[in-house]
């Protein structure tokens, strides 16, 4: 399904503040479909202005808040997901990018075992990507949230790392969508030493005939 916009669509828009604007205009730009699976739906904030005709919404929710509230259909986890092969048109993976200042995760990470960091972080988001893309049908597309960042006085370009990620896959990319954020002022008496980013990356890419997995091509 492909949406209409009154304006050109760029990669970096001053406007695109939210994940659900960079939806509406990957919508605009046809990259999603009728039948999408978000493999880490959380409380939905992809969909808040657009959405697919049948979205398939999916976590990990360890406590079970998420399905008691009724914000996903089912409870799994991305790197083992419960679907068969190109069942779905597109597929949406968002968990988790963001690091601490120290270079480690946030606490919020602790669900998909990833405490230490990129390394671990890394593997989730192979894993994910690889299974995001076999439940998604050829041609079809694989979007993939992620965010260079400044993290414990080093320059971590997550988006680089996402991109070697698919290609090893087999995965095309079509574009980046940056959303942009909130810039915070610098702490007083503390010299800057990096540029601050404050810009988060929505990756797209399209899965082709046959990708690449631990267990082969398929």
């Amino acid at each position: 399904m492909t949406t209409t916009t009154a304006h050109p669509i760029t990669a970096i828009d001053p406007h695109r503040r939210t994940n659900a604007a960079a939806i509406v205009d990957a919508a605009s730009l046809g990259w999603i479909g009728d039948r999408v699976l978000d493999a880490t739906h959380n409380v939905g904030r992809f969909w808040r202005q657009w959405s697919p005709p049948d979205l398939v919404r999916c976590d990990l929710d360890p406590d079970g808040a998420l399905t008691a509230a009724g914000l996903i259909d089912l409870r799994c986890d991305v790197r083992d997901l419960p679907f068969a092969p190109e069942a779905f048109d597109a597929s949406a993976f968002d968990r988790p990018y963001k690091l601490n200042g120290s270079g480690g995760s946030c606490a919020e990470d602790a669900g998909y075992g990833v405490a230490d960091g990129w390394t671990d972080r890394g593997d989730l988001y192979r894993l994910g990507l690889a299974e995001c893309a076999r439940v998604t049908r050829r041609g079809g597309t694989v979007l993939v949230k992620c965010q260079d960042q400044i993290a414990g006085g080093r320059y971590r370009p997550q988006s680089a790392d996402v991109l070697d990620i698919a290609a090893g896959l087999g995965l095309v990319p079509l574009g980046v969508l940056h959303v942009l954020g909130v810039t915070r002022p610098q702490p007083s008496g503390r010299p800057q030493r990096s540029p601050r980013n404050t810009s988060s990356q929505l990756l797209a890419f399209r899965r082709p005939r046959s990708i690449t997995t631990t267990g082969g091509t398929r």
